[in-house]
């Protein structure tokens, strides 16, 4: 994939997780998860 799109799929994913996490569809841990897979690319 693009460099340049996996950077805006990261960006948009990271928008996700406070709306997730608003609506209920995802817990902190989950969000943690998240958030450290679009900001690492390990999700661990």
């Amino acid at each position: 994939m693009n460099s340049s799109l996996i950077g805006t799929y990261k960006a948009l994913g990271l928008q996700t997780i406070p709306i997730a996490l608003k609506k209920g569809k995802i817990d902190e841990y989950k969000a943690k998860e998240l958030k450290a897979l679009f900001t690492n690319g390990t999700g661990r």
